[in-house]
């Protein structure tokens, strides 16, 4: 009876909304209280095999329910229970009261133009209550989990609803057996339905103004052809501008045409054209909806000389031959909507007849919605709470009244209100008066294809701003850096949320670095100058963005041009300028994947320019992305930290990561006695799948947690600053990292981060909050600035869920992670709703439960010391000079061609405008010889020169060693600032020998023993998580061998449990076993560029063999594992013999002698995740580097 009482309240409350907003009218869709209510069993019957039952039950207290039971031992794709409406009815609400055992149930709808919709809502099996579900959302192309076919099959949900089913799915049932019970469906409608047959006018182009849309074609398929547009003045009395489109064919060709796409599709009934002209007809092409393209000839009347109005109806007609087609379906049947529209002049024609005056186009259409453009945006959509406000969009063609319908939503996309926007036809403006308390909201126009509009409500920032709080705007490379209204509206959003420094990059190309031609002026130079305005200052990016032709090496093989740079760097962004990070993840393509020396050096001469220009502020370097130690290692010995004012890094792991990360980075700087040296997570997004303009509740909510997780791990571990990635709507691959949709008003991440600054600001960390809840992850908590006020900061990482935690404090008040107001819970409990919540409290009540001695506290306290600044910047600068193209390198260092023959180039700069003595030694390793060139070199350098030095070594003896490597380093003795380390790469050397007949048995029981055998164990283990060590519970033996034709690699494994549950691309994941090899040179002598790289692993479907990649022309992609691989396993044991043909694997035939480069490592997954891996050589984990494989020489 309980959960029948909170029906009736939601069913009163809605009733109570009703009379104040416009009526809503409940209808019982089935409460089976007596019958079936007229809902039929369907077996999914064009997918044989489905069983099922549907029969009405009642329980012990008389209360019907319909039991759906299915049963998909025999095959089928699902079940059903459905109604067809005998009058279609205008939907507002669907309720649906359920429970069972399946974890799931779909729900499928279809609307008035026969568009079918399908989306499917999970059940708590293991609960016995009664379940609620309040659907409002039935179709948006903008929702990716929501199916829909038939129809339009555009996505948009039109108006009513004429049939219904709930649907077991054989993909969403934990046995083949399954069962839901439906105690009720209810339907909340709004007015009914309306004719909606009448045509809406959409004006295309009236060329009143400039229609940047409409394109020339001058058709190149058939080459000659030439022809303009031009609008022209045509005061005739009728209109006023008109578009001219001429053609002249004396040189070939075969049509000129006038033409656009619509971004969105149109669907069209008629097209009108107003047209004059001395042709006698013009061609017409349009595309439909599939992709097919229909053209005609369109008549004109060659007697009437002044304006014809011209309407098509008829697109495409399988029974007109004058009506040609092609592409998509090709059969002649027009299937809207529109894609494309072109006008075509055709030849031949006279001369002095191919012109065509156009003064309008317009469509006429029974399904057009129009676009709203948000007035204002996206400042205008940061609210103050319980304030009245009004809300302004601008209508992209006609909106009919039944359109101007709109509601509010919260946070958690749970309804809050609804009303009639007024319209301003005139203006063609929409506009809605609103009055919200604090949070985050979305107003939605549903009978306008769902379009959504974020709502901040949050009070103005008005204390001095909290240096930690950034944004990421890169506005230069988008369009919103050329729009002056739209980005200083950004910047006046930043201010008012509290937000001081927003990132941006310096747009330049390595040529014009080398030649001094960073331009700082134009719309670079407004960016700065309207952040200034606002009082925001730039993080000012450093880096040849997309610079693809200077690859390999991105960096500049000069300094010359670097002094008149920076001159321009701070004569054009000077107003704005907060301070500098040298490059973007040098660590990963942007830096060429090469060493960390060639970064280093334009590090120091970027320092002791912004440092001679006067600017004096931070440079940061690293703005690394994720390194190993070992590459770490190699910048920070060339003075990565020592020419650092901050450390620079980006993090798009989990949150729960950060801090071990940041542990990790603060290791490394106390090892190069840096240990207090301000962190700068200056990139940190958590994205959304890219396509609509504004993503799905439940990846914005995500999306919102993360961001804000990460902020709160880094604020607690003690980091200076901290950059949430990307302000702005930004499609990146698969991923969109906007923080704002693609209209430019806020997500929930935006209203979530900008929550966390006005909670946090000022605030310090003081420790965690000790709690015995497993759901929370952290507790972190702050103190007030002033007074016994603390803010605990609870995570669980489970956003959109009802979640509540035990805290054992008693709150003053509680927030959603968007800032509003949550009650406490009636157990007692917490509100987690959002995967993040703050809790305010007093700092005096929690002493007792305030665990004060956290790694993150430490962090903070070492952050808190004195950090140190960068050492003096010398003037001059050793820039590496050697060509990258040829020579083997990674990350980490190089890789010779030849141990007893290694050159050392570099070119020394002269950064100052006066002459410069140097005196440079260069420092050898243990074993080294040099054979070119002095230790000592002394000499001057006139002001803004370059001299090449170089020196050549043997390097034979010193190389060798395992697992190590050898430094080669420059210095001079007068200016500790100045030095070049070259670190080489000192990769294990094996050896393979010929495999003869007869001894090539293994076997899981072997002892491996020499004879080639490698074993592999603690030494060579090496962690994915920071704290996670090595167990000894995984060993592991491997070998290589040869014969002429076939590469041999036995790997034997002995680990206390097998976890393999993934296959094919991604079976690396799991216990696995990955190789990589790699020819040493192509056929013209140079580095090889490609590398082969092989996992194999014996999963669920048995052994699988996949190619990452090729070195030569093979496909990466799953290979006949029963041709290569034989995997056997024995207790805790499992052996993989791979053999591989040369012709298959781009290899040449093998023969003693040779020398390729190795490498290969185990995978170790502990039953939860991929924990670690064992390796013999390295280069395939992390970074793919061939240079970091050892080296390989086959023997008899």
């Amino acid at each position: 009876m309980k959960s029948r009482l909170v029906s009736y309240a939601v069913v009163m409350f809605a009733g109570f909304l009703g009379s104040a907003l416009g009526a809503d009218t409940l209808v019982q869709m089935g409460d089976f209280s007596k019958d079936n209510n007229g809902w039929e069993f369907s077996p999914g019957a064009e997918f044989p095999g489905a069983k099922g039952v549907l029969r009405r039950e009642q329980d012990g207290v008389g209360v019907g329910y319909m039991k759906l039971s299915a049963d998909f031992s025999g095959g089928g794709n699902y079940i059903a229970m459905s109604k067809n409406l005998k009058t279609s009815l205008e939907l507002e609400e669907l309720i649906i009261t359920v429970k069972g055992t399946a974890p799931a149930f779909w729900l499928r709808l279809s609307d008035s133009t026969g568009q079918t919709f399908q989306q499917s809502f999970p059940i708590d099996s293991a609960s016995q209550e009664w379940q609620k579900f309040s659907i409002r959302e039935f179709g948006n192309p903008a929702r990716k989990d929501i199916l829909c076919f038939g129809g339009a099959n555009d996505g948009i949900w039109r108006g009513t609803v004429s049939h219904i089913a709930i649907i077991l799915h054989s993909s969403n049932v934990k046995t083949a057996r399954d069962t839901i019970l439906i105690r009720s469906v209810e339907m909340k409608t709004g007015a009914a339905a309306t004719d909606n047959s009448g045509l809406k006018t959409v004006v295309l182009a009236d060329f009143t103004q400039e229609e940047k849309d409409w394109t020339l074609s001058l058709g190149s398929e058939f080459p000659g052809a030439k022809g303009e547009k031009r609008v022209e003045e045509f005061a005739d009395g009728f209109v006023k501008k008109v578009l001219r489109l001429s053609a002249d064919f004396s040189g070939g060709g075969r049509y000129v045409a006038l033409g656009r796409s619509f971004a969105q599709p149109l669907s069209v009934d008629e097209l009108s054209f107003k047209v004059r002209g001395s042709l006698s007809e013009f061609g017409l092409r349009v595309s439909d909806g599939q992709g097919q393209t229909f053209q005609q000839n369109v008549k004109l009347d060659t007697a009437n000389n002044g304006w014809q109005t011209i309407v098509i109806k008829e697109f495409g007609n399988p029974q007109r031959k004058d009506i040609f087609h092609w592409g998509g379906a090709n059969d002649g049947i027009w299937r809207n909507p529109m894609k494309s529209a072109w006008i075509m002049i055709n030849a031949p024609g006279k001369a002095d007849a191919n012109s065509l005056y156009i003064a309008k186009i317009e469509a006429k259409s029974k399904g057009f919605l129009a676009a709203l453009e948000p007035m204002g945006a996206p400042l205008e959509f940061y609210l103050t709470p319980d304030l009245p406000a009004i809300l302004s969009w601008t209508a992209k063609g006609p909106v009919s009244e039944s359109e101007l319908a709109y509601e509010i939503v919260s946070y958690e996309g749970e309804f809050v209100s609804k009303g009639m926007a007024v319209l301003d036809e005139t203006a063609g403006q929409i506009s809605i008066d609103v009055k919200l308390p604090q949070g985050y909201y979305e107003v939605i126009f549903r009978k306008l294809a769902y379009q959504s509009f974020g709502l901040v409500v949050l009070p103005k920032h008005e204390t001095a701003r909290d240096d930690f709080w950034g944004v990421d705007g890169a506005f230069g490379y988008f369009p919103v850096g050329g729009k002056k209204e739209l980005r200083t509206s950004y910047f006046a959003v930043l201010a008012r949320c509290g937000i001081g420094m927003q990132r941006e990059r310096i747009g330049f190309s390595v040529d014009a670095t080398e030649k001094g031609d960073v331009k700082c002026e134009g719309e670079g130079k407004g960016i700065r100058d309207d952040a200034a305005s606002q009082g925001i200052s730039i993080l000012e990016c450093f880096c040849a963005f997309g610079d693809e032709k200077r690859k390999p090496n991105p960096y500049p093989t000069t300094l010359k041009g670097m002094p008149k740079n920076w001159e321009n760097i701070k004569l054009g962004f000077g107003r704005a300028w907060g301070g500098t990070e040298v490059w973007n993840e040098p660590d990963l393509f942007a830096g060429g994947m090469i060493p960390g020396d060639r970064y280093v050096a334009l590090l120091r001469s970027a320092c002791y320019l912004a440092d001679a220009s006067g600017a004096g502020n931070p440079m940061g370097g690293g703005v690394f992305n994720h390194v190993k130690k070992s590459t770490f290692d190699t910048y920070a010995i060339n003075g990565l930290l020592d020419n650092s004012d901050f450390f620079a890094y980006h993090d798009y792991y989990p949150p729960e990561r950060a801090e071990g990360l940041i542990w990790q980075y603060r290791e490394w700087c106390k090892e190069y006695g840096r240990p207090s040296i301000p962190f700068w997570m200056t990139e940190a997004g958590s994205g959304w799948t890219v396509g609509p303009p504004r993503p799905p509740k439940n990846e914005a909510a995500i999306s919102a947690s993360e961001i804000v997780a990460k902020a709160i791990e880094c604020r607690a571990c003690g980091n200076a600053r901290h950059f949430a990635f990307l302000l702005i709507y930004f499609d990146e691959n698969k991923i969109n990292w906007g923080m704002h949709g693609k209209e430019n008003t806020p997500l929930r991440s935006m209203g979530a981060y900008a929550a966390a600054v006005k909670n946090l600001s000022h605030a310090k960390y003081v420790g965690d909050l000790k709690t015995t809840d497993p759901q929370i992850k952290r507790a972190r908590v702050f103190a007030a600035p002033k007074g016994d006020g603390a803010v605990v900061v609870v995570y669980t990482g489970k956003p959109a869920t009802k979640t509540s935690v035990e805290l054992g404090v008693l709150p003053l008040k509680i927030q959603g992670i968007d800032g509003r107001s949550l009650p406490m819970g009636t157990d007692g409990k917490v509100p987690v709703p959002d995967g993040l919540s703050f809790i305010f409290v007093k700092l005096s009540d929690i002493e007792s439960i305030l665990d004060r001695n956290t790694k993150a506290a430490e962090m903070s306290l070492v952050a808190a010391q004195n950090p140190g600044r960068r050492m003096t910047s010398s003037p001059l600068v050793l820039l590496p000079d050697a060509d990258i193209s040829q020579v083997t390198y990674s990350p980490l260092g190089y890789a010779p061609k030849d141990d007893a023959s290694c050159t050392m180039s570099a070119k020394l700069c002269n950064l100052s405008a006066s002459e410069k003595s140097f005196v440079l030694k260069a420092e050898l390793p243990n074993g080294a010889h040099l054979l070119e060139g002095n230790e000592l070199v002394k000499g001057s350098l006139p002001a803004g020169s370059e001299q090449i030095l170089s020196w050549k070594l043997d390097l034979s003896k010193a190389l060798g060693g395992r697992g190590k490597f050898v430094d080669v380093c420059v210095k001079s003795p007068d200016d500790p600032n100045f030095k070049w380390v070259m670190r080489f790469i000192n990769s294990e050397k094996i050896t393979a020998r010929k495999l003869k007949d007869g001894d090539g048995s293994v076997s899981p029981e072997m002892i491996p023993k020499n004879d080639g055998w490698r074993a592999i164990g603690a030494d060579d283990y090496v962690p994915i998580e920071y704290v996670i060590l090595y167990d000894g519970k995984t060993k592991a033996w491997a070998r290589c061998t040869w014969q002429p034709k076939q590469l041999n690699v036995d790997v034997l494994v002995e680990d206390e449990s097998f976890t393999q549950n993934f296959d094919g691309e991604s079976m690396w994941r799991g216990d696995s076993v990955q190789l990589a090899f790699q020819t040493p040179s192509d056929k013209d002598g140079r580095p090889s560029a490609g590398f082969t790289e092989l996992s194999v692993a014996l999963t669920k479907k048995g052994p699988q063999l996949y190619r990452h990649h090729a070195q030569g022309s093979k496909k990466a992609g799953l290979l006949d594992a029963t041709s290569f691989v034989k995997i056997v396993q024995k207790g805790n044991r499992t052996l993989y013999t791979l053999r591989l043909p040369v012709e298959q694997f781009d290899l040449p035939e093998l023969k003693a002698g040779m020398k390729l480069r190795f490498s290969l490592l185990i995978n170790c997954n502990d039953g939860r995740a991929r924990v670690g891996y064992l390796r013999w050589g390295d280069g395939i984990a992390g970074t793919k580097a061939p240079a970091e494989y050892c080296k390989m020489e086959l023997v008899e």
